[in-house]
């Protein structure tokens, strides 16, 4: 409830277009998560980019796009993540076998 105080005390207009009448963020609070993630995955933050990833592979709060994820994935494994480096083979291999 406070963060539904906070929201409403702050923002009224983007509180009532993303919040639905019980309180709960109309998309799950996918988009401002992969907002978020965004803008840390760009100061290199390997979590947020590996996050991010996540979020355009599945569609999560942004359109999916696959090269999006692997470029984000691609970040997250240079900075030494390695749930990001595992899910980069697996779409890597993926995208492969999808070309032959």
């Amino acid at each position: 409830m406070i963060f539904r105080g906070v929201l409403f005390g702050c923002a009224p207009a983007w509180y009532a277009s993303h919040v639905d009448p019980a309180g709960v963020l109309k998309d799950g609070g996918r988009s401002e998560s992969a907002k978020w993630n965004r803008k840390a995955a760009e100061q290199g933050d390997a979590d947020a980019a590996n996050n991010l990833a996540v979020c355009c592979e599945r569609g999560l709060g942004v359109p999916q796009d696959l090269e999006q994820a692997v470029h984000w994935y691609r970040k997250a494994a240079e900075k030494g993540h390695e749930s990001g480096r595992e899910a980069l083979d697996r779409m890597l291999s993926k995208l492969e076998g999808a070309e032959h």
